[in-house]
């Protein structure tokens, strides 16, 4: 995890942690979506939760979309 989360950061110039906080952030700014209580309900996942849980839920949607 910690490797994606490195490349994101050289890819945006930035720094690990302030990845971290920003997406952090969008976690808590979308956990009150519809979308985002159907999968997570009323939790507040980690990123690494996050970021594994959309990973497989969109490798699942990906085939019906095609």
């Amino acid at each position: 995890m910690n490797e994606i989360l490195e490349a994101v950061a050289e890819q945006n110039g930035t720094t690990v942690e302030e990845v971290r906080r920003e997406m952090e952030l969008a976690i808590r700014l979308a956990k009150d979506g519809p979308g985002f209580k159907a999968i997570f309900g009323d939790e507040v996942p980690s990123i690494e939760e996050f970021i594994l849980v959309s990973t497989a839920a969109v490798q699942i949607l990906q085939p019906i979309a095609s």
